[in-house]
């Protein structure tokens, strides 16, 4: 019996590029436009860290406009995104969700999220942790 684990067909190195890249990421931004007028900032980023993508739009238009709600949601459909922190995040997505006349889920929003500075931080408690048990050593 072959091992389940093994799957026949092309090796990864053989698969076309397109179906091993991610969409990318997405930043949203919640402030005053130039003017000082009340808008949100969306930023498209490619999976490689290019920009492909910006739009800024005053809040009361976009909180207001199902349409533009919708449109600026699919911007960031299938793609990881990030703000100021996640809290922000996540309630600008439901907001931008509600404007668009969509019944999304907070797990939803919730698994799309995420905080860089939040992920750093991570990172560098489970490094302690490892250090204290003998796993990880700094560079000296």
């Amino acid at each position: 019996m072959q091992d389940p684990t093994l799957i026949d067909g092309p090796s990864w190195n053989e698969l076309p590029a397109q179906l091993l890249t991610a969409l990318g990421n997405a930043v949203v931004a919640v402030g005053s436009d130039l003017n000082g007028v009340p808008a949100l900032a969306l930023w498209q980023v490619s999976s490689e860290g290019a920009p492909t993508g910006a739009w800024v739009v005053s809040q009361d238009e976009i909180f207001n406009d199902e349409n533009l709600a919708r449109q600026l949601l699919s911007c960031v459909d299938g793609r990881a995104v990030t703000g100021e922190s996640r809290k922000t995040t996540e309630t600008t997505l439901g907001r931008l969700a509600e404007a668009a006349g969509l019944e999304a889920a907070e797990a939803w929003w919730r698994s799309r999220s995420f905080s860089p500075v939040d992920a750093f931080k991570d990172i560098v408690r489970s490094s302690r942790g490892l250090r204290e048990v003998g796993w990880c050593q700094d560079a000296e």
